[in-house]
Order: C-alpha cells, then sequence, then structure tokens
C-alpha cells in the first residue's frame, strides 16, 4: 500500500489520501486490472479496521484470514 501512495504520488502526479482511493486511482492508470483493484480496495479496508479497531477482531476472525485468506495477501506481495 505505500508502494502504490508512492507510485501515485511520484509516478503520476497524484495523491489518495486514503489507502482505499488508491485502489480506483491506480486502476485509472492501469496499474492494476480490476480483480486487483476489488482485493487491493478489500485489504485496505481491514487494514483500516484492523489498526484503528484491532480490539474488536476476535482471534477466531484472525485465525480464519490466516488460514483461508492468505492467498488473497500473497497475490498482492
Amino acid at each position: 500500500m505505500d508502494l502504490c501512495e508512492h507510485l501515485l504520488a511520484k509516478g503520476f502526479g497524484c495523491a489518495a489520501s486514503a489507502y482505499e482511493e488508491m485502489a480506483p486511482a491506480v486502476g485509472e492508470e492501469r496499474v492494476l486490472n480490476s480483480l486487483e483493484r476489488v482485493r487491493f480496495k478489500s485489504l485496505a479496508g481491514y487494514r483500516n479496521r484492523m489498526v484503528y479497531f484491532c480490539h474488536e477482531i476476535s482471534d477466531r476472525k484472525l485465525f480464519e484470514i490466516c488460514s483461508f485468506q492468505l492467498t488473497d495477501i500473497i497475490y498482492v506481495i
């Protein structure tokens, strides 16, 4: 997400004030395809949830994400 922020700012001269806003912006620049934009926006939203509402995320939910949705994280990396 940080790399995307730098790419938008330095490569395309546009700034996104929130991680979730970056997905449409990089899509407009054709850096990500439509499936990648959807994944990126979802990950960005969940990143915000983990940062600001971490106390509301159960251990079980984290286990489920790490066990069954790890491919989304690996795909983005």
